[in-house]
């Protein structure tokens, strides 16, 4: 089966762009930007997530708190197994159980979009 989303990493100078790409039947196209190549002294850095919620698939875009960037597919429907996809892709990266809490101070930030009409 053909997946319902594309992401396509871009390289502009220090500047990374995430580009989500949808179906070729869609003629938008959307873009998460953020500089991926950003070094800190800080000790204190924390997980950020960004996630594109689709009728099939749950895209999650995870930056783990050592700056690498990485990604997971969750079908966004699947009750037998999660309630809530973007909460099971957040858990899948923190290494925790379906039902265990969030630690929320691990997380700087999480960021969730959406196709509102096609």
């Amino acid at each position: 089966s053909t997946p319902s989303m594309w992401w396509r990493r871009r390289s502009h100078g220090d500047k990374t762009k995430m580009m989500i790409l949808e179906q070729p039947t869609h003629r938008r196209r959307r873009t998460l930007s953020t500089n991926l190549n950003e070094t800190s002294s800080r000790s204190d850095r924390k997980w950020e997530f960004w996630i594109d919620r689709g009728g099939t698939f749950t895209d999650v875009v995870a930056k783990r708190p050592d700056g690498t960037v990485e990604t997971r597919k969750f079908l966004s429907e699947n009750p037998e197994v999660y309630r809530d996809a973007a909460l099971q892709g957040i858990r899948s990266f923190l290494e925790l159980g379906t039902n265990d809490a969030i630690p929320g101070d691990q997380i700087e930030a999480v960021k969730m979009g959406t196709t509102v009409a096609t």
